[in-house]
C-alpha cells in the first residue's frame, strides 16, 4: 500500500505521513486497498496531493458507508451527477455563488423525495429571470404543488391534470424480464467479462486505481 501511494505522489512518504496514514486505516476502518483508492482519487481525480483533504475523503466515505469498491462507485457516481445538478440549477438561477448546504438539500429533496427530473425543474425555473432575486424557497413551493397534483411531465403541467398510468409502466416488470430472457443467450463468462470491463472504465473514468484480477479486496 504505501509503495502505490509513493507511486501515485511521485516522492517517497515521510515517517509522519506514515504513521498519519496507519491513523486513518484504524480511525475510519478502512482496508488498505480502500486506503489507496483515497488516494488515487485524490491524486488522479481531483488532482489533489494535500494530506488533509486526502483525509477529508476517506472521512466523508467512513460516513457515506463506503466499504468495497462497488459502493465506492456507486457514492461517487451518484456525487458527480448531483454536483452537476447542483451546477445547472444555479446557472439557471443566475446564482454568481456557491449554493448553500440548506439549498443544496432543498434540491436534493426534489431529485430524491419528489423525483423530479431535471427538464421538470428546469421548467420550473424558467421564470427566474422575471423575479427580482430569486430563491429556491419560491421555487420550492411550486415544485411542492406539482408534486401533490402528481405533475411529473411537461404533457402533465399542459393538461393540468395528474398522470394515468400508461401502458409503458404497465409493461415495465415484463420487459425487464424479456431482456433477463435475452441474456441468458450469453455464456455466463462472456457476461462476467462484460461486466469486469465496464467496471473497469467507471473506475477509470472516476480515477480509481484498478486492482488486479483475484486480488480486488484484499
Amino acid at each position: 500500500m504505501m509503495e502505490e501511494i509513493e507511486d501515485m505522489l511521485g516522492r517517497p512518504l515521510k515517517v509522519s505521513e506514515k504513521q498519519k496514514i496507519i491513523t486513518w486505516l484504524n480511525k475510519y476502518k478502512t482496508k488498505p486497498y480502500m486506503m489507496t483508492q483515497a488516494f488515487s482519487y485524490s491524486v488522479n481525480n481531483k488532482k489533489i496531493k494535500r494530506f488533509n483533504y486526502i483525509e477529508s475523503v476517506v472521512s466523508a466515505w467512513y460516513d457515506a458507508g463506503v466499504v468495497d469498491l462497488d459502493t465506492m462507485v456507486e457514492y461517487l457516481e451518484k456525487r458527480n451527477d448531483r454536483f452537476s445538478a447542483y451546477s445547472r440549477i444555479s446557472k439557471a438561477l443566475g446564482f454568481n455563488r456557491t449554493l448553500t448546504e440548506a439549498e443544496m438539500r432543498t434540491i436534493d429533496r426534489w431529485i430524491d423525495e419528489w423525483d423530479f427530473s431535471m427538464e421538470m425543474i428546469l421548467k420550473c425555473l424558467d421564470n427566474s429571470t422575471k423575479i427580482n432575486n430569486p430563491n429556491l424557497n419560491y421555487f420550492d413551493k411550486i415544485l411542492s404543488d406539482w408534486y401533490k397534483n402528481g405533475f411529473k411531465t411537461i404533457e402533465d403541467l399542459k393538461n393540468d391534470k395528474k398522470p394515468e398510468k400508461t401502458k409503458k409502466e404497465t409493461s415495465k416488470s415484463k420487459n425487464k424480464f424479456h431482456n433477463f430472457i435475452q441474456s441468458e443467450d450469453i455464456s455466463g463468462d462472456d457476461l462476467e467479462k462484460i461486466a469486469r470491463e465496464k467496471f473497469k472504465k467507471k473506475l477509470n473514468k472516476l480515477g480509481l486505481a484498478i486492482p488486479e484480477e483475484n486480488n480486488g479486496n484484499e
